[in-house]
């Protein structure tokens, strides 16, 4: 008959294999935000106005007529328009090609900041892929929102 402390060497052997064969449960991917989106905001326009925000991030090597990042916020005809777009320094649209446009903003029908050669730099709106030195990424689950007007968004 084997020693007993043979026995359990064995039986602790199994259970050890047994465990390390289970799969282990892992957060989900983590997800990413819309990179093309329409949205009704405020805080961008006037004090209290509710606009609507339209906003494309493509990712790319090189910003081109082909794959550009462009915000606009707009709080209606009667108000400031104030568009952002980055489609590299050779886009060939609007006054400069790349830059920030202004419609109806200070008493000026519309106008545009810089030369062309001063890109805005626009936000990419996500959320962080991976912890860093700065950020700390970490799944909670699932959670309710609420959005404008008090809308409640299920998690």
């Amino acid at each position: 008959s084997p020693p007993p402390q043979l026995g359990m060497t064995l039986l602790v052997t199994a259970i050890a294999a047994f465990s390390l064969a289970l799969p282990v449960r892992s957060d989900p991917d983590m997800p990413h935000l819309t990179q093309a989106w329409q949205a009704e905001s405020t805080g961008d326009g006037l004090p209290g106005a509710v606009g609507k925000e339209s906003y494309i991030y493509e990712e790319c090597k090189k910003t081109s007529e082909t794959c550009l990042q462009a915000h606009i916020f707009d709080y209606g005809a009667d108000n400031c328009i104030k568009i952002e777009v980055d489609g590299g320094f050779k886009y060939p649209y609007g006054a400069v090609g790349s830059g920030t446009y202004y419609i109806n903003c200070d008493s000026v029908d519309c106008c545009y900041s810089g030369d062309g050669t001063d890109v805005p730099d626009l936000k990419q709106w996500d959320i962080a892929q991976k912890s860093g030195l700065f950020t700390k990424v970490k799944y909670l689950g699932k959670k309710d929102t609420t959005e404008l007007f008090n809308n409640t968004v299920k998690g």
